[in-house]
């Protein structure tokens, strides 16, 4: 018989990507408003808030991705017994908390992709200077 399981997104992986995600997005942060209150720009923050900081975004977003994965492929081993696993994940938006879960998945794909092209203009204006 099938017990209530956590959500295959609650493991060690997706923990730690969303971790590596979150601190990724907080340095960028941290990083704009530095940029923004020093007089000179410094080629080393660019460096890091444009290449280097959107490059462990995407890692961490990766690592969620893997951990749901090995998630859905460790409990398939591990219950063999049970034939009725979804193929894909279900997803319904006249449930509350799937609507939750979209309503934050939304929010977090807005400011990745704002951060994202933030990144990708000014990342390419701090490699074309000659500072």
């Amino acid at each position: 018989m099938k017990e209530e399981l956590k959500s295959s997104w609650e493991n060690r992986w997706t923990v730690a990507g969303a971790v590596l995600a979150a601190l990724a997005i907080l340095f960028f942060i941290s990083f704009q408003l530095i940029e923004l209150g020093q007089p000179t720009s410094n080629p080393y923050t660019g460096l890091w808030t444009f290449l280097v900081l959107p490059a462990f975004l995407i890692v961490g977003l990766m690592v969620m991705l893997l951990g749901w994965l090995l998630e859905r492929r460790r409990r398939r081993r591990l219950y063999p017994d049970v034939r009725d696993w979804p193929k894909y994940p279900t997803f319904d938006l006249n449930t509350p908390r799937h609507r939750r879960q979209f309503l934050v998945f939304a929010g977090v794909a807005v400011i990745v992709m704002l951060l994202g092209s933030i990144s990708s203009y000014r990342g390419y204006h701090s490699t074309d200077s000659t500072q």
